[in-house]
């Protein structure tokens, strides 16, 4: 029976017909005195939450192996008298159980016993265990294939689940479940790193055969002569010296996409195996959208997630990627959440993300404006290794920190906010197929405490193509998005894993694009073109499918000269001496051959009903031209280039954010009447020359 669904767009579909908005913020009970359970709860009321969520970690239960302690001696861990005291302070509950959950627990939340088994322990590429070098102890990296990781995640879901059954919505408080926390290698995804444990081996193996099928078509693909699929070992490093290598390197990272998701779908199952169901079931990733994590994929096919959101702790100055985060998750998921942002953020040495009161005041509207409909404010009620929360742990209340929340919700509840349309006439895809090449090609990944510049990461030669990708891609997609934030384009963001459905209701899809393109992607953008819609690409048309070999659903672009020239480089490319691989001109979909050939390219073609156009240099005129030729206007005409501005529909109504993310007042005239709704802890700013304070978000009603 279903408790709770997902309405997307909006919240969480309840029984009773009502529409629930996923406003949350974070309380770890035990890490509280019980006695003040009941006090701290209503306060987070008081805040104008109706959400409450809360780690429920398995390390901190288990006495021994298969027994645990739920508050029998030790009251702050009386899970169900919590549970009970959300309901009683009518609050919904979000519960995340883990396995894993981290929450800066000494052993993310495992028990000591899990984290130093070699048989769960991940493999490096060396053949040493992995380990976590997190203070104030290290500990073993767990493996995701690891069968005996499941076996004793068994007896913990035995000993919660009949806790949780009991509970569930209605007759209880809790209305949606995550399934894993931060599953992503514990911010090592690095190709090359792990996981090298034998059980993972074999999932790769089995990877390999649901992708081909036979051994035989891996063979056709890699040039190999395996007579199974048993004999086929992972790549330790990325060591191909042409393009026809690459399949081998690349289906490594395929398959670190497949065991995060395929891991999750097991933990889910092992739920529903014990009535714990009838509720969403979500997952966060702790932040990136490139390689291993496939947040389009995980909301598909057979992985049973209704929710995947992205972490996010920043400051105000790095609003570019929180805008962008917010728009990713707006054209991603069903509904645009953040299971964890940063109300306050973790006390660690070398953190540089310590945020402050003026950070959240200005980044939280920010990804509202950006299209997020669902938020975790992560942590409400402040405890060890954390500061900068609007509750102490005593249940003190910081009364700016607490005002600000309890204004915002406000205006979430009066306005309906999770009703409203977020505007996006243009879909911008991050290039998934590029971003899983770059991370094959890498040969260091950085360190989330031990800082590395990203580009020391390549190897300066060789290279498979006449110019640095690791150079070119960044700078394309840097360009387009701040292009598009500067000129107030209304837009959603994805990558080419979305499917086609997600690219349905624009105008326009514009994604950076080199040779390299999944067939599955660029049949998806051609079906797009053909039912009338424009597709930008650029700077390179797709000429080469997932496995390097030649592959175009673009062939309008091709000149009459065929045989001539290659598609021109990337303006700005450095020439590394290298011969780049060029595709032949076959029939689109067809051509496997290793030929030599290039072909001219035109700038623009009609396919179908619609049209491609390819931008082969950065020319903000260029971009311009063809963003108008197909329809996409700015939220408003005349605003300041400095100013972020996003647009929203309901009722019949139009409704504007505007941000200034500059340390400056901006005046300007917005050309319309429009009425204040909110205008956070800004004076009183007329509706005809507004005045945007520093670090200020705003939001307006436009006068009918």
């Amino acid at each position: 029976m279903s408790r709770v669904t997902v309405q997307p767009q909006r919240g969480l579909a309840l029984p009773n017909g009502r529409v629930q908005p996923w406003i949350s913020g974070t309380f770890h009970y035990w890490r509280s005195d019980p006695q003040l359970w009941s006090d701290i709860l209503s306060n987070i009321k008081a805040m104008g939450f109706d959400m409450v969520e809360t780690y429920i970690p398995w390390g901190v239960h288990e006495i021994e192996r298969g027994r645990f302690e739920f508050g029998e001696k030790e009251p702050r861990k009386n899970l169900e008298k919590f549970i009970q005291s959300a309901h009683q302070a009518d609050l919904k509950l979000v519960v995340r159980p883990g396995p894993h959950i981290n929450a800066e627990l000494t052993y993310f939340g495992y028990p000591p016993r899990i984290v130093y088994d070699p048989g769960i322990v991940a493999g490096e590429a060396s053949g040493a265990l992995s380990v976590h070098d997190a203070a104030p102890k290290a500990f073993g990296n767990l493996s995701y294939a690891s069968a005996k990781l499941y076996s004793e995640t068994a007896l913990w879901f035995d000993a919660l689940a009949p806790i949780l059954r009991r509970n569930l919505h209605p007759e209880g408080p809790i209305v949606a479940l995550q399934v894993d926390n931060e599953t992503g290698y514990y911010f090592r995804p690095a190709a090359y790193l792990m996981d090298y444990n034998p059980d993972s081996i074999r999932w790769y193996r089995t990877f390999l055969g649901k992708r081909y099928g036979t051994v035989q078509a891996l063979n056709d693909v890699y040039g190999s002569r395996y007579s199974s699929f048993g004999e086929i070992n992972p790549p330790r490093f990325f060591a191909a010296e042409a393009l026809g290598g690459l399949p081998y390197y690349l289906d490594w990272g395929r398959y670190k996409e497949w065991q995060i998701n395929e891991s999750l779908r097991i933990i889910g199952g092992m739920w529903r195996e014990r009535g714990v169901d009838g509720i969403p079931f979500f997952q966060n990733f702790y932040g990136p959208t490139d390689s291993p994590y496939n947040a389009n994929e995980a909301e598909q096919g057979a992985y049973g997630l209704d929710v995947v959101g992205l972490d996010d702790y920043q400051r105000k100055e790095v609003f570019r990627a929180t805008a962008r985060k917010a728009a990713y998750l707006a054209g991603s998921s069903r509904l645009p959440l953040i299971p964890e942002f940063g109300s306050g953020c973790w006390s660690l040495p070398l953190w540089e993300n310590t945020m402050t009161l003026e950070d959240q005041r200005f980044t939280t509207p920010l990804l509202f404006m950006f299209g997020l409909k669902a938020v975790n404010y992560y942590m409400l009620v402040e405890r060890d290794r954390w500061m900068g929360s609007p509750l102490t742990a005593d249940n003190r209340i910081r009364h700016a920190y607490f005002d600000f929340y309890r204004h915002w919700n406000a205006f979430l509840r009066k306005t309906g906010f999770h009703e409203w349309d977020l505007r996006s006439d243009l879909l911008i895809l991050a290039n998934y197929d590029t971003e899983r090449l770059l991370k094959a090609l890498k040969a260091v990944e950085g360190h989330p405490v031990h800082f590395l510049p990203d580009e020391l990461g390549f190897a300066e030669s060789p290279s498979l193509f006449k110019y640095r990708l690791e150079e070119e891609h960044p700078r394309w997609a840097g360009n387009q998005w701040d292009y598009a934030l500067k000129r107030h384009l209304p837009l959603r963001c994805s990558d080419t894993a979305a499917s086609f459905g997600k690219l349905q209701g624009h105008k326009a899809v514009w994604v950076v694009t080199f040779e390299m393109m999944g067939n599955k992607a660029q049949e998806n953008l051609r079906r797009f073109a053909e039912e009338g819609g424009t597709v930008i690409l650029g700077p390179l048309a797709p000429s080469l499918d997932e496995h390097a070999r030649p592959f175009s659903c673009f062939d309008e672009l091709r000149s009459p000269d065929v045989n001539d020239t290659p598609n021109p480089l990337p303006q700005g490319a450095r020439e590394t001496g290298l011969k780049p691989f060029l595709a032949p001109s076959p029939s689109r979909g067809e051509g496997r051959g290793e030929g030599e050939g290039g072909f001219t390219t035109k700038t623009e073609a009609r396919i179908g009903k619609g049209k491609v156009i390819l931008l082969s240099k950065w020319s903000e005129p260029t971009v311009e031209k063809a963003l108008q030729e197909a329809g996409i206007r700015p939220v408003m005409d005349s605003l300041p280039g400095e100013l972020l501005a996003t647009g929203f529909t309901h009722g019949g109504k139009e409704f504007f954010f505007f941000a200034n993310p500059t340390g400056r007042t901006v005046e300007f005239t917005p050309g319309r009447k429009l009425l204040p709704l909110y205008t956070g802890n800004d004076a009183k700013q007329s509706t005809d020359s507004l005045s945007l304070h520093p670090w200020s978000v705003t939001v307006w009603e436009a006068a009918l």
